[in-house]
């Protein structure tokens, strides 16, 4: 998963990522990298299971669409 992953804030690119509820329903995750472990996405799960094929599809989607920087 690695090599399709975008690189983290802070300078690496994560091995994996890490899906956490937010305690606001089932609606949205957060989406969080395992390298530094400070930067996280929200996103939109429309009640998709976790630890399923199509929450890793949308953690990825998110993780590699948020802003980054100056870009």
């Amino acid at each position: 998963m690695p090599d399709d992953l975008a690189v983290c804030p802070c300078g690496d690119v994560p091995e994996k990522l890490c899906v956490e509820a937010t305690g606001a329903g089932d609606r949205w995750s957060i989406v969080n990298g395992y390298c530094c472990g400070v930067w996280g996405v929200a996103f939109r799960t429309d009640y998709e299971p976790h630890g399923s094929e199509e929450i890793m599809r949308r953690a990825r989607e998110a993780w590699n669409a948020a802003p980054r920087g100056n870009k």
